[in-house]
């Protein structure tokens, strides 16, 4: 976490011993993991009763008309658009991403939408400010964190793949559950969240390593 500038002051600096240990705001569940997948937003739902926490972010066109010409305004107007209408505008104001001015702007078909002002830095775009996740499968989605500022997708993906790991290898019971018994539903969700990271985490990797903007097309595709 050091590496990446995350400040560890306020992070545990033992191991839990005890399933008590786990009861504080720095522990999550594997499935509160996989909450926080964008490309597991359409099964999602259907396997688990958990909620869902990604968020779409849209540019407001209506919103941002009367600061257009305010060449000294750098506040933008965005709907925060969540598909599975249970985010509250409360769980909204508590991200750590400075959100001003929530409201609830609309329900529709693909979602419930708020809207949200947010303040940007001089000459620089909302979607550059942004910690937001793009993919191959998904456009502009916001994680939630897990605990304190913990939002990047390698890192939850990362996390992920190893508590998977874990299971395999240590409780080959849970996993026999998985792909032939009482638990198999979580497959699905499983094979998805794999067959999505092997094609997004070396690109993201590789952008962060590089510091250069790296984008792979497959080959005869209408991309390439």
């Amino acid at each position: 976490m050091d590496s990446i500038g995350k400040n560890t002051n306020e992070y545990p600096n033992k191991k839990p011993k005890s399933i008590s240990d786990l009861n504080n705001i720095y522990s999550c569940s594997i499935i509160q993991l996989f909450a926080r997948i964008p490309e597991l937003e359409i099964i999602f739902g259907h396997i688990t009763n958990e909620r869902f926490k990604c968020i779409e972010v849209v540019h407001d066109m209506s919103g941002n008309r009367f600061t257009n010409n305010n060449k000294s305004y750098h506040g933008t107007y965005l709907l925060l658009r969540d598909m599975t209408y249970e985010i509250t505008a409360e769980e909204i104001r508590s991200l750590p991403f400075n959100f001003k001015e929530v409201q609830y702007a609309r329900s529709e078909n693909d979602g419930l939408m708020y809207r949200v002002r947010y303040d940007c830095k001089e000459n620089e775009s909302w979607y550059e400010s942004l910690p937001l996740h793009n993919s191959p499968f998904v456009r502009h989605r916001l994680l939630f964190p897990i605990f304190l500022d913990l939002y990047e997708f390698r890192i939850i993906a990362t996390c992920l793949l190893y508590a998977l790991s874990i299971i395999v290898r240590y409780r080959p019971s849970i996993w026999i559950d998985i792909i032939t018994g009482k638990n198999e539903k979580y497959l699905v969700m499983i094979e998805q969240f794999l067959d999505s990271v092997e094609r997004v985490i070396p690109e993201d990797f590789l952008n962060r390593i590089s510091g250069k903007t790296i984008r792979v097309r497959l080959t005869g595709s209408i991309y390439a």
